[in-house]
């Protein structure tokens, strides 16, 4: 499998301007991780989804997991998990 790195480099780089964290996985795939610590901050939240799932479609890569977790009583964290395509 052949993956243009400076498109894979590119969209990273936008996933983590609007996230807390981005690990690279060993299949090849990378974790965005983002914490909300407010329940008001639900707007800036769906605005950040939007961002992140408009980037995933302009880079070519495969969005494989989307978690929201909750942690304590007004935080959760989202993670999504993406993978370039061929």
């Amino acid at each position: 499998m052949h993956y243009d790195f400076e498109e894979v480099q590119k969209i990273q780089n936008q996933i983590q301007r609007i996230s807390h964290s981005v690990i690279f996985n060993p299949d090849g795939s990378f974790t965005c991780k983002r914490r909300y610590d407010n329940p008001s901050s639900t707007e800036e939240f769906a605005i950040d989804l939007r961002r992140i799932m408009s980037a995933a479609r302009r880079g070519k890569i495969l969005i494989m997991e989307k978690t929201i977790e909750k942690v304590g009583t007004e935080s959760w964290n989202v993670v999504i998990r993406f993978k370039p395509l061929r």
